[in-house]
């Protein structure tokens, strides 16, 4: 599915919203200690991954398809994309694009990969059938655990967004 300049504008307003979001409410977010904790294994967690993914060979195998412009990205799913998980991506530090690269593919997929750390499940989960013949159900296993634990990590993380945006 091609993307269109609608579909990127309504992410570019998600984008804006989430900015909104860290101006209004980042005193809050980062004086919670259950989220600073949560963050802090989500950074480990996303680094184990890329290690993961590096001694694997998995890395280098998606970086081919990417220079060979096949992107396995899912044109369109930036659309899955909550605020909330924008706005994770924000308090670990990522510089969310106002723009996207291209509208023949995700609004996050940049010349040098996804410019998101936190991902949506889907993203998360997804590994392309060239990537899964080759890596041992071992690796492919802890390849698994460790995607699992960073989705449960983000899951929660939205939570705690929601419920400080909107108390009860």
């Amino acid at each position: 599915m091609k993307s269109t300049a609608s579909d990127a504008r309504g992410v570019a307003k998600k984008i804006h919203l989430a900015k909104d979001l860290l101006k209004s409410h980042g005193e809050i977010f980062y004086k919670n200690k259950e989220m600073l904790s949560l963050l802090s294994e989500l950074r480990e967690a996303i680094e184990a991954i890329e290690i993961e993914r590096i001694q694997t060979g998995l890395a280098s195998e998606c970086a081919k398809c990417g220079s060979l412009n096949k992107d396995c990205c899912g044109r369109g799913i930036e659309l899955r994309y909550s605020v909330e998980t924008l706005l994770i991506n924000l308090l670990l530090g990522v510089n969310l694009p106002e723009f996207p690269h291209s509208l023949d593919s995700c609004y996050f997929l940049t010349p040098t990969g996804c410019c998101l750390k936190a991902r949506d499940v889907f993203c998360v989960n997804y590994l392309c059938r060239r990537i899964t013949d080759n890596l041992t159900p071992m690796k492919l296993g802890h390849l698994r655990e460790l995607e699992g634990r960073e989705a449960t990590i983000v899951f929660r993380l939205e939570g705690i967004i929601k419920r400080l945006i909107h108390p009860s």
